[in-house]
Parts: structure tokens; sequence; C-alpha cells
């Protein structure tokens, strides 16, 4: 059975039979195992130990306002920012 396959069909109201569980366990553990899903080394201490971070801001304009809004915003969040 292909992984989609597989995937749908555990995914409908009907019970997985224990093959498909067997299979879904199989590829679940081969993807845990999978080098890309690792936490990537760091050289940075850790966040602790570091100065906390900038608070973000998010401002929100609504659409077909033209450019001067975004300007006006992005000045309104570097004040923020910088304050």
């Amino acid at each position: 059975m292909e992984t989609l396959e597989l995937a749908l069909h555990a995914l409908s109201a009907s019970a997985a039979t224990p093959e498909e569980l067997a299979e879904i366990r199989r590829l679940l553990d081969g993807m845990r195992a999978s080098p890309a899903l690792r936490a990537p080394q760091s050289h940075l201490p850790p966040l602790s130990e570091r100065e906390p971070p900038l608070p973000r801001i998010a401002t929100y304009s609504q659409g077909m306002h033209g450019f001067g809004h975004i300007r006006r915003n992005a000045t309104i969040a570097h004040a923020l920012r910088g304050a």
C-alpha cells in the first residue's frame, strides 16, 4: 500500500488494522531516524546565558489603503522597538 493511501486509510472513520499500525510505526521510526529531523548543533550558548531577545511588534493595515499606511506602520514599529 502506498504511503499516502496508508495515511488516508488510517485517517478514515474505521480503525486501522494491526498490519497498518505496524506499517505506520515503521514509517515513523524511519522518519525519526532521518538526519533531516535532528536539531542542528548550535555554537551559541543557551538563551538563558544570552541577553533576552528584543520584543517583537506586529502591525496590521487593511488592504487597499496605499503605501502611506505601510510607511506609517513601519515608522511606528521602529519607534516602539527603539523605546
